[in-house]
């Protein structure tokens, strides 16, 4: 995507992102408690998206869904971002395998990535330029920025999709949250490089996980990383409504050379020694 565009914001993802803040509803969280955060102009999601002229510099403060999003959308148009998050990863609500690919597909554009991070100070210097005072892995910086964008993603129910490069979607339960709650856990794994339609298309980078109950085999979560993550993460959504194991998706036909295929292979790749 070209930096110089008459309306940067005119694309296709803006547009659903958009779309996707408008139904989250009108909820909207306090302001971080930064000292000199008042004396800024800190915009929200939906603030950023209705920006007419690309920043050169932008800083997003919270790297959960909307964060990384908007990280994507600005990084991809040409604006130097940096991506500040207390947790120790980006999408830290997410499976921590997934969150990885996630950060290493965010830096390939270029994005700055501080989590793990403490925002010190906010500055109001002159000429509409911000300070931001950064404390990460035991340095500080202050970093001169064209806007700044508080990110806090709204709990949502049923399926997660955040609209990275490649997109993240997750249902349910993560392994790590299965094995804490059940005692124990059953995983699967597809890497989509395996699967045809990824060979057809070029794609080299992607990952579907099926997490199970130990002794039931029922599938209690599902995390993906991959084009059409969100398209795909509806079959996990429904198995664990209905409350389907993974031998059984895994008994499934699926039509081959399709993206879906990787959630029939996750679910095969469990093992049945419990």
């Amino acid at each position: 995507m070209a930096s110089l565009l008459t309306d940067f914001l005119d694309v296709p993802l803006a547009r659903v992102l958009r779309a996707k803040e408008a139904k989250m509803g009108k909820g909207e969280p306090a302001v971080p408690n930064v000292p000199g955060i008042e004396t800024i102009h800190l915009l929200r999601a939906k603030d950023a998206l209705a920006m007419r002229r690309q920043p050169k510099t932008m800083a997003i403060i919270g790297a959960g869904s909307a964060g990384c999003e908007l990280a994507t959308l600005f990084a991809r148009a040409g604006t130097r971002v940096l991506l500040v998050e207390t947790a120790s990863s980006v999408l830290p609500r997410e499976d921590a395998e997934i969150s990885a690919i996630v950060g290493r597909a965010l830096a390939s554009l270029g994005v700055e990535i501080a989590t793990g991070a403490e925002i010190l100070e906010a500055i109001n210097a002159t000429g509409a330029v911000y300070g931001l005072r950064v404390r990460c892995g035991g340095i500080t910086e202050t970093h001169a920025l064209e806007a700044v964008v508080f990110a806090t993603d709204m709990d949502a129910p049923g399926p997660r999709v955040t609209l990275t490069s490649p997109e993240v979607a997750s249902v349910g339960l993560t392994a790590a949250e299965a094995k804490a709650k059940f005692g124990g856990v059953l995983v699967g794994r597809c890497d989509v490089s395996e699967l045809a339609r990824a060979a057809a298309e070029r794609v080299s980078v992607g990952l579907v996980k099926v997490v199970a109950h130990p002794k039931t085999r029922k599938i209690v979560g599902c995390a993906i990383v991959a084009d059409r993550a969100g398209e795909i993460i509806h079959e996990a959504a429904l198995a664990i409504e209905l409350g389907a194991t993974v031998d059984r998706i895994a008994e499934s036909i699926h039509a081959g050379s399709t993206w879906s295929e990787g959630v029939a292979v996750a679910c095969k790749s469990v093992s049945h020694r419990l």
